[in-house]
């Protein structure tokens, strides 16, 4: 059986990494740039993006799949926030309910930040008039037109049951 090698230990000034201060283009930490542009960590994925975003027609989509902690959410953000920078803001798009075919819901389209302005005035609506509903519906006149209609009800299965049995 061979005999195991040593291994030599490592004088103390090897065991820092060592970069000529000449080669180091800033005065201190401070000026290094933040931020700066790294490459893609995905080349073939950052094509494929610039490819898709090219295609303006509708139907089609961008699927991003890997592994968790990829990158994926970085490098779909930081690719595609300077593009969007340049490009107008698009509207704000909301679905209501269609009463008539309610499998298709009616698309409206508002200027951009007014869909949560219109969610906010519908929410304070809707708040006024659950605030209003009890108080209406115990006022008097409410009252005698429920017992007024429920009096008629009355009278009316009456009718019925005597005219059956009858």
């Amino acid at each position: 059986m061979p005999a195991l090698r040593t291994v030599a230990p490592l004088a103390p000034e090897k065991l820092r990494p060592c970069w000529p201060a000449e080669r180091i283009p800033w005065e201190d930490s401070r000026a290094i740039p933040r931020g700066g542009r790294r490459r893609p960590a995905q080349p073939r994925a950052i094509a494929a993006l610039e490819l898709a975003l090219h295609i303006r027609s509708s139907g089609y989509n961008v699927f991003l799949a890997g592994t968790p902690d990829l990158g994926r959410t970085y490098t779909l953000t930081t690719f595609l926030e300077p593009l969007a920078r340049k490009e107008a803001t698009p509207p704000d798009i909301i679905y209501v309910n269609n009463f008539g075919d309610e499998d298709h819901p009616i698309l409206f389209q508002l200027p951009a930040g007014q869909g949560r302005q219109l969610k906010t005035a519908l929410s304070d609506a809707l708040s006024q008039f659950r605030e209003s509903l009890g108080v209406r519906l115990d006022s008097d006149a409410h009252l005698k037109k429920r017992s007024d209609e429920l009096d008629r009800f009355r009278r009316d299965r009456a009718a019925i049951v005597a005219e059956v049995g009858s």
